[in-house]
């Protein structure tokens, strides 16, 4: 059957013109997280089935199983794509009500925006939206001084406002940096707290805590502020290594592994009151993890494997008693009962219905060099 072009065009037209609506996405992602907790249930009663027996039928069902996991795959960035967006807009927005606000104070303002390609949950473009606008508003209101002031404080007649988007390690963060007076802006109270001078500020302070996020504004070394507001990603996706340590299973990232050893007691070595691990005629920091995340003093740690891991600013040893298998899933925020160290940065479901807890790797380094 042949088509008219015209037909086709507009046919086409229409399609570029649907859209999805906000539950229907929200919905795809939940069944999600249960396809894929669904799947490592799956992945452990394979194993233990392929240890039993090794006939025909198991590794047919080890070859639907791979299959399975490939579907899982396409449907989980079919989905996230769905709801994917990025700050190019929101960006062009805040621009505009910056130089606004500039003109009718009579500033002078460049503006410079970075990250506006980052690529978040459209969800959390839209939280982010309203305590923007007031990080904007507050810093040329309060913190740009007037052309003036500037040229008075030997400054450069315009004023300088840089508004950034960053994602990583499970928060999407915004920050407004100026070269203004900074924290000065502020004002003290009688009791000693800082009352900020725009009261949407104080909203937005609200409003990243109910949403289980954080907001501050310090002052920048070269002078001026930066405020910045963080989110925690709704929907993260781990593919890791499960570790015991004590009585906890812990989850490492599998990009960041580097190497799996065991320990041997001439290894490990006091330096400068911090452990170190001698490994291939080098010295790498040592971390056992029993020490860290057992509440106890009074338990003792026997670390048997060594899982050396690239941070981002080196590479760490890390003590663990045993692996304990593979994840592959959704990784949830750390609920606020389960959060005694700031390393564990979420936790997954596991097979039998027990609790792992993911791991931000700088976090731990960092807890490493706090000691030294």
């Amino acid at each position: 059957m042949l088509y008219d072009p015209c037909v086709m065009r507009e046919i086409s037209l229409q399609q570029a013109d649907l859209k999805v609506e906000r539950y229907i996405g929200d919905d795809l992602l939940r069944i999600l997280q249960d396809l894929l907790s669904n799947q490592q249930q799956l992945h452990q009663q394979v194993k233990q089935q392929v240890l039993c027996s090794t006939t025909d039928s198991t590794l047919q069902l080890e070859r639907a199983l791979d299959v399975h996991d490939s579907l899982i795959e396409q449907f989980k960035s079919a989905a996230l794509q769905m709801r994917a967006s990025n700050f190019t807009k929101l960006f062009r927005q805040m621009k505009a009500l910056a130089m606004d606000m500039s003109r009718r104070l009579d500033k002078c303002l460049d503006i410079t925006l970075e990250g506006s390609d980052v690529v978040v949950d459209v969800a959390l473009i839209e939280a982010l939206e309203g305590p923007l606008a007031h990080m904007v508003r507050n810093a040329v209101e309060y913190c740009i001084e007037s052309p003036n002031e500037r040229l008075a404080a030997g400054k450069i007649k315009k004023g300088m406002l840089t508004i950034v988007a960053t994602c990583q390690r499970g928060y999407v963060s915004v920050e407004v940096h100026d070269d203004g007076v900074g924290p000065a802006a502020l004002t003290s109270s009688s009791d000693g707290t800082v009352c900020f001078p725009v009261s949407g500020l104080q909203c937005v302070k609200h409003t990243m805590k109910d949403l289980h996020g954080s907001f501050s504004i310090e002052e920048r070394i070269q002078g001026g502020s930066v405020a910045k507001c963080s989110l925690p990603l709704p929907f993260q996706f781990l593919n890791g290594v499960v570790f015991r340590s004590g009585k906890h299973h812990l989850v490492i990232p599998a990009e960041a592994i580097e190497r799996i050893q065991p320990i041997y007691p001439e290894q490990r070595v006091k330096m400068d009151r911090c452990e170190v691990l001698f490994c291939h005629q080098k010295t790498i920091p040592f971390l056992d993890l029993g020490k860290i995340f057992i509440e106890s003093d009074h338990i003792a740690s026997h670390p048997s494997k060594a899982i050396l891991v690239k941070t981002s600013t080196a590479s760490v040893a890390l003590g663990v008693n045993d692996i304990h298998g593979r994840y592959r899933g959704a990784l949830s925020p750390m609920p606020a009962c389960c959060s005694w160290h700031p390393a564990l940065s979420g936790c997954v479901l596991l097979s039998e219905g027990m609790i792992g807890f993911a791991l931000d790797l700088d976090i731990l380094a960092s807890t490493y060099h706090g000691e030294a």
